[in-house]
């Protein structure tokens, strides 16, 4: 497999505003952000990145899925 060049490497400032992205999505639709941090772990550049979303977005799944399990009519 060949090395990505110098140009198609994620840059600091790019990986910085996909995080945001992904933390607004993350807030917004949990599931997709537990998505969206797996593909990120799938990218060499943005493993920190799809770690803590990950990690964010796992516990706020299942705290929305229980708040609606709780308050949702049958």
């Amino acid at each position: 497999m060949d090395m990505p060049d110098a140009q198609d490497r994620v840059s600091l400032q790019s990986r910085q505003r996909w995080f945001w992205i992904a933390f607004s999505i993350t807030v917004l639709a949990p599931v997709g952000g537990i998505i969206l941090g797996f593909a990120f772990l799938s990218e060499p550049d943005l493993r920190r990145e799809g770690r803590v979303i990950v990690m964010l977005a796992i516990p706020w799944t299942l705290a929305v899925l229980y708040y609606l399990s709780r308050h949702m009519p049958v």
